[in-house]
């Protein structure tokens, strides 16, 4: 429909950290489900789900709460599986108090734009696999280092293929209310 799109955001890996957690995601074994695909790797932040046009318009406004955050590092070296999504994941050891601060400030600056966002625990995780009936096994441990600069609001396109998603706006995590 017009005038609405399914947006998120995320963090995006730069090169050097899609091609290790691609690497990484080669050692799980997704033998019944579908893989995702190396472009479309990405860490969500908040979920947005169907946002109009003049929401989208609010979102487009760099949250001035997020101004202080800086870069931070994860560390990504679990693996895992939702039975009830049948989603296999690959997961940070532990969670930087900056993700869940940006985590925060994402939630609170959409529901400032007008939307109606959950709060639940947030369990960050990069999906690798979708329609897994089984919980994958991983063949060797990994452990990927990604240095998370900046944060990207996204828009979900359905294709027969599987999900595509494109970015709509990225903001660095240090001064991002200078543009």
């Amino acid at each position: 429909m017009a005038g609405t799109h399914r947006l998120f955001y995320a963090l995006t890996p730069d090169v050097e950290a899609r091609r290790a957690l691609s690497e990484a995601a080669e050692l799980v074994d997704i033998r019944d489900g579908r893989r995702i695909q190396t472009e479309q790797l990405h860490l969500t932040l908040v979920f947005l789900g169907q946002v109009g046009d003049a929401e989208l318009a609010r979102l487009l406004e760099p949250p001035a709460a997020l101004a202080s955050l800086e870069a931070f590092e994860l560390e990504i070296s679990l693996c895992g599986w939702w039975r009830r999504s049948e989603v296999a994941w690959l997961a940070p050891i532990e969670t930087p108090v900056a993700l869940e601060h940006l985590h925060r400030g994402l939630t609170d600056h959409a529901r400032d734009a007008g939307l109606e966002v959950r709060r639940e625990a947030y369990r960050p995780h990069v999906t690798i696999g979708r329609k897994l009936r089984r919980a994958p096994r991983t063949r060797a441990p990994f452990a990927v280092r990604w240095r998370a600069s900046d944060f990207a609001l996204l828009e979900s396109f359905t294709e027969p293929a599987g999900a595509r998603y494109e970015i709509v706006a990225k903001w660095p995590l240090q001064g991002i209310c200078s543009r």
